[in-house]
């Protein structure tokens, strides 16, 4: 499919069209601007507006850490969705997804709790992946207090959200556990070798570059991406059986868009329960465009169904 309208005048807008800047290479507070800039050009070929929640409250756990808690007034108890925002392990925080996380709590019902993790490079691998860990005792701990169900507690991300919820599902296999309902894999980074058909494709002036994301790996992980622990780059582990059912969405327009495919079928091939979806005419990124782009609602509302059709149980595979 051709890029849908919204996607092709955000690649033209000025910060867009200049691509990531040399200067971020070497400081990351200059990856935060560029994030500010792109945002406000996005901002710039849409028309804001986020839809009303019963309750959002910011609550700070005993780590320290702040988790921002979306509720409606709904029967209870309700299924729990943790959270966790994109950024390249570098930037954002749950301000970044408000929208999404929003449109989640009313279309899905689901108490959803966005965790404010830590940062790369101040605090690398695996301190965000920590914070999740820590974050996701303390849901199941307190989900009766949040009105939730502490037995159907899913996680799920955008891109290197997308990246600590696979890597949490893992964790939470190989150390035993309680299950999680599910894992939501949202145009995940998940391989750090970047050397697919799509990376070659769609690495250079499709908003997402490759050099952007090598900058962000090696941000979160350091400068040698080979031999990488699983837990950071979950394409590398070889046995993906006994993992948490998932639901994984790509991009048609996004580098990352094959290491999501293949891994979503390596999942099914290992028996877990594993939905793909593709966003046909996307970019990476695309669900900032959630309330305000008819496209993008269209696939949020098929992600929904995917997300309650795995907390019912259905067979949908």
């Amino acid at each position: 499919m051709p890029l849908d309208p919204a996607a092709a005048a955000f690649l033209q807008t000025p910060a867009a069209q200049q691509g990531f800047p040399a200067e971020v290479e070497t400081d990351p507070s200059a990856a935060r601007e560029y994030l500010t800039r792109t945002r406000a050009g996005l901002a710039a070929v849409t028309v804001t507006g986020k839809e009303p929640v019963d309750q959002v409250t910011d609550l700070t756990l005993p780590s320290g850490r702040v988790v921002r808690v979306y509720r409606n007034e709904a029967a209870r108890p309700a299924p729990v969705l943790l959270y966790f925002h994109g950024g390249g392990w570098v930037v954002g925080s749950p301000e970044m997804s408000d929208a999404l996380c929003r449109r989640l709590v009313r279309r899905t019902g689901a108490v959803v709790v966005s965790l404010d993790y830590r940062l790369a490079p101040e605090y690398p691998y695996p301190a965000a992946l920590d914070d999740c860990v820590d974050a996701l005792g303390w849901v199941r701990e307190n989900a009766p207090i949040l009105g939730g169900d502490a037995s159907s507690v899913s996680v799920a991300g955008t891109s290197a959200g997308g990246n600590l919820a696979a890597g949490l599902a893992l964790l939470v296999r190989d150390r035993g556990l309680p299950p999680l309902a599910a894992q939501v894999l949202l145009y995940p980074v998940l391989d750090a070798r970047m050397d697919t058909d799509s990376y070659a494709a769609y690495g250079a002036r499709y908003y997402l570059e490759a050099r952007q994301m090598r900058w962000y790996w090696h941000q979160y992980v350091g400068a040698d991406l080979s031999g990488l622990p699983g837990y950071a780059a979950p394409a590398s582990v070889a046995d993906l059986r006994g993992l948490a059912p998932a639901l994984i969405v790509s991009a048609e327009f996004d580098p990352l868009r094959d290491e999501a495919e293949t891994y979503a079928a390596r999942l099914a091939a290992a028996g877990v329960p594993a939905c793909m979806i593709r966003a046909d005419g996307q970019l990476h990124s695309f669900l900032s465009f959630v309330g305000q782009v008819p496209a993008v609602d269209a696939i949020v509302a098929v992600i929904v169904r995917a997300m309650q059709q795995l907390w019912a149980g259905a067979s949908m595979f």
